[in-house]
């Protein structure tokens, strides 16, 4: 890198043209930034006055989405791991400014958690293992997720884990597939309740002296794998843990139902749905995001995304992992309750009778801290219940217990409706950590459409006669025929929405006519009725599905 080399005075200069430049000084954020981050002792201590510069600037431009710690000593702690971070980058081939600045965000927001050591550890010990940024981002994000699952006296096996794809390196094993797959097996083995770090150093100890044994490394690859993995579990051959007590109570959760009348009467409980598939494939990153602000003591998650993208199906996503038991510690046990602001206010006619109904509400919070309440279009909350003669809507009556703690939201808004009502309430936005659901893309909304087959053909009782080819090739029409420019400007829907509600339907129709097996005729049928496409392609929907 060739980084101009400003003096001191220069890069201090430009960093506050940079706080100057976007007028909001005096935000809790930006007082963070400047007091944890900007100093003549830090540009110095970064090392690299240009980079420094890129860094404060990613910091500022992603202020809002963050939540810095409130301890100095914890800000101090985090910069000092990103010049280490940075460091280690510089060291290796091919340093890129834009991941290192995407890793240290990331970085910070699991500083919020008991995982940040455990993170710093990992990341920085994979960066000197893998050289395909795919593969690593991909590891990382596994063993990021069983940390959310992990209580702390667990969290050092991880660490521990993740150094040993060093060793893996010093053996000349270059296949960053098979490193990953040995890492992520070790990671399965020992992430049962009752292995401890001495098993697991010994386990270690064992697999070096298995691969030191070894004089054929090279030709282990991705698709000799399985075999490679039978060889070493042969090796070192560790008894099953699957047995006692412990494994016995692993996993198991609390009983899903709520003993409240009002909270059965006003909200449904998401965790006693019946699932017949995961309701949020491909979202596994969200609900890891949603699990992580849980956590937090200080803000509760808002799903921002546009209509049809699938922020319901991230609340149902974790609703399901908690019926599964797949959720961090600190989450078991919890349930969520689905309360629409209609259901709260029907029927509400004279006044103090709104605010009657919250007080039950909190009260009933109160008595049942494990419900995690989940607010679909929770914009609706802003000016819900208020009167000529009193400003005092459902918005305001809930800050004070979001403040304190004593409940936790989940919030699901589009973007459009979260500037227009809930950002410009500051006192109401600072309370919320927005998590983003994108659109999928194609890939994942195959998979999502892929996943979805079994749970329509049990609901309807409609087989599903198409290999594994014809099925993406009938999906793939279905993608196609979606596509924004065959929707109406007026009517315009978001994938997976769209095509979700065409493959349903075409299950619907040979339900109708009491067929057992789909037909491609279904497809076409299901598309030809659907108000969500143009007339124009409508009428021609055959030619998408026969081709």
């Amino acid at each position: 890198m060739n980084y101009t080399p400003y003096s001191l005075k220069e890069t201090l200069a430009k960093a506050n043209e940079l706080f100057i430049k976007e007028g909001d000084i005096l935000s809790p954020e930006m007082i963070a930034i400047r007091s944890s981050f900007l100093s003549p002792r830090q540009v110095e201590e970064f090392g690299d006055p240009r980079l420094y510069l890129s860094f404060l600037e990613n910091l500022v431009n992603e202020r809002h989405q963050l939540s810095f710690p409130e301890e100095t000593d914890l800000n101090r702690r985090y910069f000092k791991d990103c010049i280490a971070l940075k460091d280690l980058e510089l060291s290796l081939p091919g340093f890129q400014e834009e991941i290192y600045l995407a890793e240290t965000i990331g970085m910070l927001n699991t500083l919020k958690t008991p995982y940040y050591e455990t993170y710093f550890s990992t990341l920085t010990a994979m960066k000197s293992v893998f050289s395909c940024q795919d593969i690593l981002d991909r590891t990382l994000k596994d063993f990021y997720g069983m940390m959310l699952k992990s209580p702390e006296p667990r969290l050092p096996l991880i660490s521990a884990i993740a150094r040993q794809g060093l060793f893996y390196r010093e053996i000349s094993l270059t296949d960053e597939q098979v490193i990953r797959g040995l890492l992520l097996s070790t990671l399965a083995e020992f992430m049962k309740p009752e292995a401890s770090l001495k098993d697991l150093e010994e386990y270690l100890s064992r697999e070096k002296a298995f691969f030191l044994n070894q004089t054929d490394l090279i030709p282990w690859t991705g698709e000799t794998l399985p075999t490679l993995l039978a060889d070493r579990m042969i090796h070192i051959n560790i008894p099953s843990s699957e047995t006692g007590e412990s494994a016995r109570n692993y996993g198991e959760t609390k009983s899903q139902e709520i003993d409240s009348d009002f909270l059965n009467h006003y909200a449904e409980n998401m965790n006693t749905r019946t699932y017949l598939a995961d309701p949020a494939i491909g979202r596994e990153e969200e609900i890891r995001d949603l699990s992580l602000i849980l956590i937090s003591p200080r803000k509760s998650p808002i799903l921002i995304g546009e209509a049809g993208v699938g922020k319901t199906s991230v609340a149902e996503g974790l609703a399901y992992a908690l019926q599964k038991g797949n959720v961090p510690d600190l989450l078991k046990g919890k349930k969520i309750f689905k309360l629409t602001t209609t259901s709260l206010l029907s029927g509400t006619k004279y006044v103090g009778e709104m605010e009657e109904r919250m007080r039950k509400l909190m009260d009933e919070l109160a008595r049942y801290p494990d419900v995690i309440l989940f607010i679909d279009e929770i914009h609706t909350i802003v000016g819900a219940g208020s009167t000529e003669s009193s400003n005092n809507d459902l918005s305001n009556m809930l800050k004070p217990y979001i403040d304190r703690g004593e409940i936790k939201l989940i919030g699901a808004t589009t973007s459009a409706e979260y500037h227009r009502f809930i950002k410009y309430d500051q006192a109401l936005s600072r309370r919320f950590y927005p998590i983003h659901i994108e659109e999928p893309d194609r890939d994942l909304c195959m998979k999502i459409l892929e996943g979805t087959i079994p749970a329509f053909s049990i609901q309807t009782k409609v087989n599903n006669p198409f290999g594994p080819g014809k099925t993406r090739a009938l999906l793939s029409s279905l993608l196609d025929i979606s596509s924004p420019e065959n929707q109406p400007e007026d009517l315009r829907t978001h994938w997976p929405e769209l095509p979700l509600s065409i493959l349903e339907m075409a299950f619907s129709y040979a339900a109708l006519v009491s067929r057992q097996n789909l037909e491609v005729e279904d497809f076409i049928h299901a598309a030809a009725h659907s108000n969500r496409l143009k007339k124009s392609v409508r009428q021609d929907a055959g030619k998408y599905f026969l081709s």
